[in-house]
């Protein structure tokens, strides 16, 4: 288990890392205001991708996971679903995007030229979903780290030149896009084919698709909402100099989301495999959990050290302007690891739905909370907002599936979320 689990981190953290100091660096370069309009173009493209990755990523893992010989259907299935999806998206922003082009000609081009990049990037997920599956970590590591460093050196080197925020919209596209072909070419080449394409791209084949994936969509278009909204709102309600400050320490927050992804693609193929057994082996769930504890202290103290990082930036930059927020993302951990280890869990014993569901009531309570608290308390109202969703999630995962554990379990839960909101009210009350 350790060698295959490291294998997917070591992974997953060069990516995340590379996009995270990129964007640190960016912070650093750039004043708020232009950090923050690039920010609100890559978290509405972000957003909007999610209408062509409909949860193809989680569904490769569940599927092929209980049914390694199936990757070949599994895989162009999803792929031809995937590729008819992005046309539409595609159509529809460009042709959006060139009517208002003429009003937000920088803005509208740079949210264009992201959206492209996403869409690249999320069909390379596709390829690292079917590569887990497998149990290829080995491979997945080897294509996925040389591809990375080689981006995020072409990232630093433009942004070290005083590439603009145009320019490095254009180097994502561009980057992102190689790093999809090489993905294809390398590990697809015996998964997918012309003709298993063309015989799942009919509409019955389509529609099947899409109808057994729906509650999967959901519950990535709603969770990944939840996660990406706030920068729309605090850029609605309190302007782009804003926005970009609160950026500079949200994509930390974010970053947490995507190293729990390790787990998820780590341990999911594993308990559905197991759920769908007579006498399911307890124990790997128990590992799970003791593995999210120990992330949890392990991004805690990564928050610690940023904060210090932070501070030491020149006052005027958006790093240094951020650094008060990081405590308070740093306590959000707990609610969301929380959530996202009952999540899985749900996903595993095939509660999809149930899952979807209570991430679109996370999610209500989040925007309808949000309004409010940010104008209240500025950036800090989306930490509260956070706090209040997230808990909520995490109380209601834990009673969806309190059949798999004891009742302390969810005593437990609830007793971490209420810590959780004493220490983000005690450290705001610190700072104001």
């Amino acid at each position: 288990m350790i060698r295959g689990l490291f294998q997917v981190a070591i992974s997953t953290v060069v990516r995340l890392g590379a996009g995270i100091f990129t964007f640190i660096y960016a912070a650093s370069a750039w004043t708020a205001a232009d950090f923050g309009s690039f920010m609100f173009a890559f978290s509405l493209s972000a957003m909007l991708v999610l209408c062509c990755e409909f949860g193809f990523s989680q569904q490769v893992l569940k599927e092929v996971g209980e049914n390694p010989q199936s990757i070949s259907h599994t895989f162009s299935r999803f792929f031809a679903t995937k590729l008819c999806l992005a046309a539409v998206l595609i159509a529809v922003s460009f042709a959006f995007g060139f009517f208002i082009l003429k009003y937000r000609q920088e803005q509208t081009s740079q949210f264009l030229l992201l959206l492209l990049a996403a869409i690249f990037t999320s069909f390379s997920d596709l390829v690292l979903s079917a590569l887990r599956a497998l149990r290829m970590y080995g491979d997945e590591v080897r294509i996925s780290i040389s591809t990375t460093l080689i981006a995020v050196l072409i990232f630093f080197g433009l942004i070290f030149l005083g590439g603009s925020p145009m320019q490095l919209a254009i180097a994502f596209m561009v980057v992102r896009f190689i790093q999809m072909v090489v993905f294809f070419k390398v590990f697809s080449t015996d998964w997918i084919s012309v003709r298993g394409i063309y015989e799942n791209c009919s509409i019955g084949n389509l529609l099947q698709t899409l109808k057994t994936g729906s509650a999967y969509a959901s519950d990535v278009f709603v969770g990944a909402a939840l996660v990406n909204l706030d920068m729309i709102l605090v850029t609605r309600l309190l302007g782009y100099a804003e926005a970009g400050v609160y950026q500079a320490a949200a994509r930390l927050s974010q970053g947490v989301g995507i190293v729990y992804s390790v787990l998820a693609s780590y341990f999911l193929p594993r308990l559905s495999a197991e759920a769908i057994k007579q006498n399911p082996n307890a124990g790997l769930t128990a590992q799970f959990g003791m593995v999210t504890a120990i992330l949890g202290l392990l991004l805690v103290a990564g928050f610690v050290g940023a904060m210090f990082f932070y501070d030491s930036m020149p006052d005027d930059s958006p790093l240094d302007l951020s650094a008060k927020l990081l405590p308070g993302f740093a306590v959000l951990v707990i609610p969301r690891l929380l959530s996202g280890f009952f999540g899985v869990i749900l996903t595993a014993q095939g509660k999809q739905s149930s899952r979807a569901m209570l991430y679109a009531l996370a999610l209500m309570v989040f925007v309808a909370s949000a309004f409010f608290l940010i104008e209240v308390y500025g950036v800090w109202g989306v930490i509260f907002a956070y706090g209040i969703a997230y808990g909520v999630l995490s109380i209601g995962f834990a009673i969806v599936s309190r059949k798999s554990f004891s009742l302390a379990c969810l005593y437990l839960t609830a007793a971490a979320v209420l810590i959780s909101g004493f220490a983000i009210a005690l450290i705001f009350r610190s700072y104001s």
